[in-house]
């Protein structure tokens, strides 16, 4: 699995900049934008729902204990 930590260092770019590069926040070069992208989808990343939820402190599913 890709992390952030692989584009970062395969792109040259810092986390920072992969990370608003994909999410879309923030202002990143179109150029640089770009080369993020098409290596994330080269190597097939995805992100990391379990540790964005962990980010935000809020998870979005429900325990049900059953006897």
């Amino acid at each position: 699995m890709t992390s952030l930590t692989d584009l970062s260092k395969l792109s040259g770019y810092s986390k920072a900049t992969v990370s608003r590069a994909l999410s879309g926040n923030g202002y990143v070069s179109p150029e640089a934008r770009t080369i993020i992208q098409d290596l994330a989808n080269e190597l097939d990343y995805t992100p990391n729902a379990i540790a964005q939820e962990l980010a935000v402190g809020t998870t979005k599913n429900i325990g049900v204990v059953l006897p």
